[in-house]
């Protein structure tokens, strides 16, 4: 049975959103990595990059459904600087904890997104549930001081993202 219009709509509205979180992901993660020395920045930048890169991932989904990307730049401003004055006056273990805390719903969204989602897109969207995850695991673990072990996990993720990328062009 072919998908309702309500479902195309809402779906579209979804992939929309997602990469509207990654675009404020990576500026928010880069900015909060200026709040922090050494370590601790670095891990920020390298959670960054793997926003990025997911990021550029879901444009060319986008693309391929004919999907434009969210026409308000100035909204996704807005809820960044919102998140940064949330997120700034923060201490490196009380920031790990609400960023697991706020990234949690979107994993089970991305989980449904990716399970629902038509054969073609499921690759870029089990990326994107499976990100979310690794973001989750690894604000926890490093509140446990074993986060290192995680950023290996996220930086060959953002390898195979980036892999993905290149395939999605070249068909």
């Amino acid at each position: 049975m072919a998908p309702s219009i309500g479902e195309v709509t809402n779906y579209v509205a979804e992939i929309q959103k997602a990469h509207d979180a990654e675009v404020i992901g990576e500026a928010l993660f880069m900015q909060l990595a200026a709040n922090f020395g050494g370590d601790k920045a670095e891990k920020l930048r390298i959670v960054a990059r793997l926003e990025k890169e997911t990021g550029i991932l879901l444009d060319e989904l986008m693309s391929r459904h004919g999907i434009e990307r969210s026409s308000s730049s100035h909204f996704r401003d807005e809820v960044g600087e919102e998140l940064l004055g949330k997120l700034s006056g923060l201490s490196w273990s009380e920031l790990l904890g609400q960023l697991a805390d706020d990234l949690r719903p979107f994993v089970e969204t991305y989980d449904r997104l990716a399970s629902e989602a038509p054969p073609a897109d499921r690759i870029a969207l089990s990326f994107l549930a499976h990100h979310e995850r690794c973001l989750c695991d690894f604000f926890a673990a490093e509140a446990d001081g074993s986060g290192d072990v995680i950023v290996a996990e996220i930086q060959q993720l953002t390898t195979a993202i980036k892999a993905a990328q290149t395939q999605n062009r070249e068909h």
